[in-house]
């Protein structure tokens, strides 16, 4: 596993990655100094403009995804969220008779889409993408690898 450590003060923003950021219902949020809001917006309105777009700091892959669930008559409910994969992980470390918070990114991702079958009694799924250049999380299309589809619609019958 690779792992980057990173200064509590970690500003070099030309390192960080950019991702879509856009949430299944608008969040507002007030985490920034100046107490001004912070709105995520939806991704049902997602148009791929610079709203959508965030920073990255502590991450080196974007990620999408896609959760599904089949309802009856042959109907299907999807929701989709857009973000930074969340690699960040805080330790405390006991240097020179003091205490300091360490983060550093680590790396557990694959560039992959993977298919986790959540609830197989309610019929859900939910498909996560990561990859790893600038904006690459705003495909409409997605791409499954034909095994693991195949795997899944085996599964749904056989349940």
């Amino acid at each position: 596993m690779f792992e980057h450590i990173l200064n509590r003060g970690f500003s070099d923003q030309a390192q960080a990655i950019r991702c879509f950021k856009c949430l299944v219902t608008e969040e507002v949020s007030f985490t920034n100094e100046e107490n001004l809001p912070n709105i995520t917006p939806a991704c049902s309105k997602f148009d791929g403009s610079s709203k959508f777009v965030v920073d990255c700091p502590y991450s080196t892959m974007c990620m999408k995804t896609i959760s599904t669930m089949y309802l009856q008559h042959n109907f299907e409910q999807k929701t989709i969220t857009r973000g930074c994969a969340p690699q960040k992980s805080s330790t405390l470390v006991f240097r020179n008779g003091n205490w300091h918070k360490e983060d550093s990114v680590k790396d557990i991702y694959v560039e992959e889409c993977k298919l986790i079958n959540e609830n197989v009694l309610a019929a859900s799924v939910k498909t996560l993408c990561y990859c790893g250049s600038d904006l690459c999380n705003s495909g409409k299309r997605l791409i499954i690898p034909l095994f693991q589809l195949i795997t899944f619609s085996i599964l749904l019958i056989n349940n």
